[in-house]
């Protein structure tokens, strides 16, 4: 429940506050605990502070250690469904696709990190109303997760479901 997040909250700033007194800023531990402290505020609902956070995370990672690809594109990851949260659709796009881009050059384009990237890009789509891209990338993500057994495939389905919701709806009108 939120409890644990708030919990989780506390220990990371205390973890925190112990890494910055033997470490800089900038150092992998320091940045690992900032970006899952990140995380927590989104879950708690304190998206401005989550904001700042995973975007001086982001920053750091990519002008320190830019060979840590797979934790930047956990970072785009999660920073571009945070700006999907707060209606900032053009620079979760950006984030998103730059983070499906990392992952297909690492994982290749049927790893199920690919597929996660893949679903939340085609819910931003149909979101903005690009129907036949959402559908594309959802359709794509759901046959990555389906041939893996992962149960994440029924957000896939929802969002394949809505998406034929509102092509119906449309022809209706």
């Amino acid at each position: 429940g939120l409890g644990e997040y708030k919990k989780a909250k506390d220990l990371l700033e205390k973890s925190y506050k112990t890494y910055i007194n033997y470490f800089t800023e900038n150092h992998p531990d320091v940045l690992r605990i900032t970006f899952q402290l990140g995380n927590v505020y989104r879950a708690l609902g304190n998206l401005n502070e989550a904001k700042n956070i995973l975007e001086k995370s982001k920053q750091l990672y990519e002008k320190n250690f830019s060979s840590y690809q797979i934790e930047i594109a956990q970072i785009l990851y999660f920073l571009g469904n945070l700006y999907k949260d707060c209606k900032e659709f053009k620079k979760s796009r950006i984030l998103l696709e730059k983070s499906l881009t990392i992952y297909s050059q690492i994982f290749g384009n049927e790893h199920l990190e690919t597929a996660h990237v893949l679903n939340d890009l085609g819910h931003l789509y149909l979101i903005q109303g690009f129907v036949e891209d959402a559908e594309y990338l959802c359709e794509k993500s759901l046959k990555i997760l389906q041939r893996n057994g992962h149960p994440e495939s029924y957000k896939s389905l929802e969002y394949l479901a809505e998406i034929y919701f509102n092509k119906f709806t449309k022809a209706l009108h």
